[in-house]
């Protein structure tokens, strides 16, 4: 069996990456490397609920694991509704490119991950290059990998009333990771449970088979 190693951390709190309350992020670190690779977490929430300070463990876990970890705040509902949550993640992934080496972090080795509806922020800033143009990036080129946790990839029609405010409508596919799947993307894993209820597995076999 190989040991884990176990890394010493230090977490750095809130710091702003744009200009409104919610673009704040941390960053969690192990202590004394250099050139790690990096993941930013996206957490989820149906996009109207969740902050960051309740993921902080799952930065240091990932911390403690050699890689250094940003977990962001982005805007949710009703702030914001569809594509502005999506926008504020292109902002983290710029403000990574450019600040992470002093935090000892490896800015060509950025993956993104991301739980429920931080999966599907992670997988439209990853497979949907509309997002990352805007501040001058490229996922093909600026994102190592996507990992993904029990995503909503393909949701549409939306039944949910409070859902449809937020996407703008019933059907509109554009919204949705899996019509933006071609080649070229970067590596992707997804990961979903079996029994999950909420989010249903076929999120993640159908695009597999797509």
């Amino acid at each position: 069996m190989l040991a884990v190693m176990a890394f010493r951390i230090q977490l750095t709190q809130s710091i702003a990456y744009a200009d409104r309350s919610r673009h704040r992020l941390d960053v969690c670190c192990p202590r004394g490397v250099a050139a790690a690779p990096v993941i930013i977490f996206f957490y989820g929430g149906a996009w109207q609920s969740g902050y960051k300070e309740l993921y902080r463990y799952v930065a240091k876990a990932l911390a403690r694991r050699g890689y250094v970890a940003v977990v962001p705040d982005y805007r949710i509902y009703p702030e914001v509704c569809y594509p502005e949550f999506l926008d504020d993640g292109a902002l983290v992934v710029r403000w990574v490119k450019e600040n992470i080496a002093r935090f000892g972090g490896d800015p060509d080795k950025l993956f993104l991950k991301g739980h429920s509806a931080g999966a599907h922020i992670a997988a439209m800033l990853s497979i949907d290059a509309r997002w990352l143009d805007k501040v001058g990036l490229d996922p093909g080129r600026d994102i190592a990998g996507l990992i993904g946790i029990a995503g909503p990839y393909d949701l549409m029609p939306l039944r949910d009333e409070r859902l449809k405010k937020i996407f703008g409508g019933m059907d509109r596919p554009e919204t949705q990771p899996i019509y933006h799947v071609a080649p070229g993307a970067p590596p992707t894993l997804l990961m979903t449970g079996s029994r999950d209820r909420l989010v249903e597995p076929g999120n993640s076999v159908g695009w597999r088979r797509g």
